[in-house]
């Protein structure tokens, strides 16, 4: 990027539903991937899910995504993130500095393991809970395996789910022993295959439009 700003829709991914706006962003992630998707949901009060943009263009990205809607009299009410993983909440001291201070939710193994950021005040936030956005309702989904902290987001009325790392659209899924277990991200991903979804949002690649496809696949 050189630090240019960019056309914003040159990164949106088309298939999201109304109330989510996917931003497929650079990062410093693990290869074929090369960016990490940030999503934007909500409508008068809005989430950032797992942003992990470290570099100023595609930060510059964001931020625009996020003023637009700032000045369009919507709020930022929190940020989500699915776990602990640089290329995910990379860009959050960022984020702080601009707009914080921020409220950010994410797992205790997951605050546990990235530590304090200034202006962020971490709380947090366990399978199960929902998170409320003025008409997008968001139920916290424990899916442990990738990382034993991972959580993954479900808009149930929209049959969306953010999945973080659970399945990629392009590469696999690392599961590294020293933080990682198998036989738990097999059961999360079961878990996710009970859900009824009809778009799947992974971290890295294109929205997933056969979720239980994929989800099956990657247990077989």
């Amino acid at each position: 990027f050189g630090g240019r700003r960019v056309m914003l829709n040159q990164f949106v991914r088309q298939a999201a539903p109304e109330g989510w706006e996917v931003l497929g962003l650079e990062t410093p992630t693990l290869p074929p991937a090369t960016t990490t998707n940030t999503a934007l949901v909500g409508f008068e009060t809005f989430t950032v899910i797992d942003p992990g943009a470290v570099w100023d263009g595609p930060q510059g990205v964001l931020f625009d995504a996020i003023t637009a809607r700032l000045e369009a009299g919507q709020r930022l009410g929190c940020v989500l993130l699915t776990h602990h993983h640089h290329d995910h909440w990379g860009g959050l001291p960022a984020l702080a500095e601009r707009f914080g201070p921020l409220k950010v939710r994410a797992s205790s193994l997951t605050i546990e393991m990235i530590g304090p950021v200034e202006q962020v005040d971490f709380e947090p936030l366990e399978g199960d809970e929902q998170v409320c956005l003025d008409g997008v309702q968001l139920e916290v989904v424990a899916t442990p395996g990738h990382t034993m902290g991972h959580l993954s987001f479900y808009d149930r009325c929209r049959g969306t789910l953010y999945g973080g790392d659970m399945v990629a659209s392009e590469g696999t899924i690392v599961i590294d022993p020293s933080e990682g277990d198998m036989k738990a991200y097999l059961n999360s991903l079961r878990v996710l295959i009970g859900l009824k979804l009809d778009i799947l949002v992974p971290s890295h690649g294109e929205v997933i439009l056969a979720p239980s496809e994929i989800l099956r696949w990657y247990v077989e």
